[in-house]
């Protein structure tokens, strides 16, 4: 009783994650794209569970069939509703803790990819994609592992799922990145479509992204430590699980203030991720050295995986400015357009009508025409067209 109290507590946990992930990706990206980011996460869990409830859970933990590819799909949660619930004569756990536990895994993994596509992808196209990931591709491939198929027959081994959820969310992730294609403006190309300079994007609000990286750490205590069953091996995890992590930022704080002169926040914040990732599959496996060697590994794959594909330009990085002081830097003026006259910007005005209410504050001659006739020049020029209908 107290080991299945354990892994219920463990699964809501790692329903927690789910804020976690809504906090992370919301302070990486624009503000603008806060509510898709915020009803994407919330979607996945509320789709995913209709859908591992109809047929995904009989697929991830039916009998065995069609040579370990496969679990024979049931409706024993809807028809035998009593001995699902039922405690089993043999002590182990009853089907709906079962359940619930794969469950908040299943939404775990159909959120992996929502950051990957973020702000470029259209809400009723993601809930489709959601369905599907939580239907048909997570059950089948966990039931390879963990529900008696043809890997697990193997001797494979993923205590906690770096394979089974981390590793195929990332590869759906990779490929709705690579359908998609970059935000619009990431990239600066020339005549011959080679790539001349990456513009960043920052994120809106670092302390929320902050916020969702420590839910996410709370939540992985659970991820990784719910399936154990002796308060030794979940002690073990538990400290496999902080160690690598903490080694992983390390490494990423000291190679970023190198590389760069300071530390980079969202890069180290990336990183406690990474070694969280990283930890997961062995986690009960390895020791104290083990785990501190996987959070370096990690710790510099974050950053150079970060890297890998930037073109330089005069010696330095194009990608320019990081998260860190972006907001701070002073943009360069404007150049004069050819052809016409150059367009005060709204600043300006702004500076020239507060200059004119203070000089009549301090009974000192004003210019009245000045900011009609920089307002008058702003109206005559016309602004670019938009493109993309914004």
């Amino acid at each position: 009783m107290s080991v299945e109290f354990w892994f219920l507590i463990g699964a809501a946990l790692v329903f927690w994650m789910q804020a976690g992930f809504a906090m992370c990706e919301t302070g990486f990206t624009r503000a603008k794209n806060a509510g898709n980011i915020i009803m994407k996460n919330l979607m996945d869990f509320c789709i995913g569970t209709v859908v591992f409830s109809l047929l995904g859970y009989s697929l991830m933990m039916g009998e065995d069939t069609f040579f370990g590819l496969i679990g024979r799909p049931n409706l024993d949660l809807f028809l035998h509703f009593k001995e699902f619930i039922a405690s089993p004569a043999d002590g182990g756990f009853t089907g709906a803790s079962t359940f619930v536990f794969n469950l908040v895994f299943c939404a775990t993994t159909a959120t992996i990819v929502s950051g990957a596509m973020a702000e470029r992808t259209k809400f009723s196209a993601y809930c489709i994609y959601s369905a599907v990931i939580s239907l048909v591709v997570y059950p089948i491939e966990a039931h390879w592992i963990w529900g008696g198929g043809w890997l697990s027959q193997l001797g494979f081994h993923d205590y906690a799922g770096s394979c089974a959820i981390h590793m195929v969310g990332g590869i759906a992730a990779l490929i709705g990145a690579i359908w998609l294609g970059p935000r619009i403006g990431k990239y600066k190309t020339d005549a011959s479509g080679k790539v001349v300079k990456v513009n960043a994007i920052p994120g809106h609000n670092l302390p929320i992204a902050a916020l969702g990286v420590f839910i996410l750490w709370l939540g992985w205590y659970g991820f990784n430590g719910a399936a154990a069953t002796t308060p030794s091996e979940l002690s073990s995890i538990f400290m496999t699980t902080t160690i690598a992590p903490s080694v992983a930022t390390c490494t990423t704080m000291i190679f970023t203030w190198i590389k760069n002169g300071k530390p980079d926040v969202s890069m180290c914040l990336n990183a406690s991720l990474a070694g969280l990732v990283g930890i997961t599959a062995g986690c009960d496996a390895v020791d104290a050295l083990g785990a501190g060697i996987i959070g370096v590994v990690s710790g510099l794959l974050v950053v150079l995986f970060a890297s890998c594909g930037r073109p330089r330009r005069r010696g330095r990085r194009a990608h320019g400015k990081r998260y860190v002081g972006h907001a701070g830097g002073r943009p360069a003026r404007k150049p004069q357009r050819p052809g016409g006259p150059e367009r005060p910007s709204l600043h300006r005005l702004c500076v020239a009508a507060r200059s004119a209410g203070h000089r009549r504050a301090v009974g000192r001659p004003v210019d009245d025409g000045l900011h009609d006739r920089l307002l008058l020049r702003h109206q005559e020029v016309p602004r670019p067209a938009r493109l993309g209908g914004g």
